[in-house]
């Protein structure tokens, strides 16, 4: 009898001890639990100020982004502004050229105002009616050319008295120069002048004239011929420059009336 009331105070303090320590899981599981949930939740506020640093890096590089598009705006701007400063100053550099160009155009064209450059004059014939109504004739010196001459003298020969001396003539060809000798002086732009003693043109032949013309910017010859038959008068003459034996002489102007005389060939006679 004992011996049953010892075993069931046996399995009962058991009971009680498994209980207790059924207990003591229990709450230890409980405090798991609560461990858990705390570490959990700092977890979640860990996550959350990931987030939180995640969007404000985002933010800051939104923002730097929309400054590194300004500066890229304004580096493209400045290099437009730049850009056209430059074409500015290229064009102040072309307009700078062209208007020393043009002082140095306007130079060499004063410099050519002051030598005449390369004007040069003609000799034609002018007519004059006596009071007898016969005709006499001058010398016409006419200036071509866009520069005004200086210092014209022209020597005249007509080749029949040079030749041809008659009992009257000049007895020296320094004589004949200095009689035939005229001094223009400075001939002005579309300037002409008048020269020489009155003469009379003979009928039915050739009359040949040659003229040597110096000025200030260099010295040129003239051939005229004329050729007079009644009252029907024909001309032609040529003016070119004088060479100097190392360069050949250029032809500046030459001019034969239709009914002047010409050789056979259709050429003419020029001496």
């Amino acid at each position: 009898m004992n011996y049953v009331m010892l075993f069931s105070i046996l399995t009962g303090i058991f009971a009680i001890c498994t209980a207790i320590a059924q207990s003591s899981k229990d709450s230890k599981s409980d405090k798991e639990r609560i461990n858990d949930k705390t570490e959990i939740i700092n977890l979640q506020k860990g996550n959350n100020q990931s987030l939180q640093q995640t969007n404000i890096l985002q933010k800051q590089i939104i923002t730097s982004n929309l400054k590194l598009s300004e500066a890229q705006e304004f580096l493209i701007l400045s290099s437009q502004r730049l850009t056209e400063a430059q074409n500015e100053i290229i064009k102040s550099n072309s307009k700078l050229i062209e208007a020393n160009n043009r002082i140095e155009e306007l130079n060499i064209r004063q410099l050519n105002y002051q030598s005449g450059e390369n004007s040069f004059g003609y000799i034609i014939l002018q007519s004059i009616v006596d009071i007898d109504g016969s005709e006499s004739y001058m010398f016409g010196f006419i200036k071509e050319g866009e520069f005004p001459m200086y210092d014209v003298t022209i020597t005249s020969w007509n080749l029949e008295d040079f030749q041809n001396p008659r009992p009257d003539a000049r007895a020296s060809i320094s004589d004949f120069q200095k009689y035939n000798t005229s001094k223009l002086g400075d001939i002005a732009l579309g300037g002409s002048r008048t020269f020489g003693n009155l003469f009379k043109i003979p009928d039915n032949q050739i009359t040949k004239f040659n003229f040597s013309i110096t000025a200030k910017n260099g010295q040129f010859s003239q051939v005229l011929r004329i050729y007079k038959k009644g009252k029907t008068m024909a001309s032609g003459y040529r003016v070119n420059t004088v060479t100097d034996g190392k360069t050949k002489f250029k032809v500046l102007k030459e001019f034969v009336d239709k009914n002047f005389p010409l050789n056979s060939d259709g050429t003419m006679n020029w001496n």
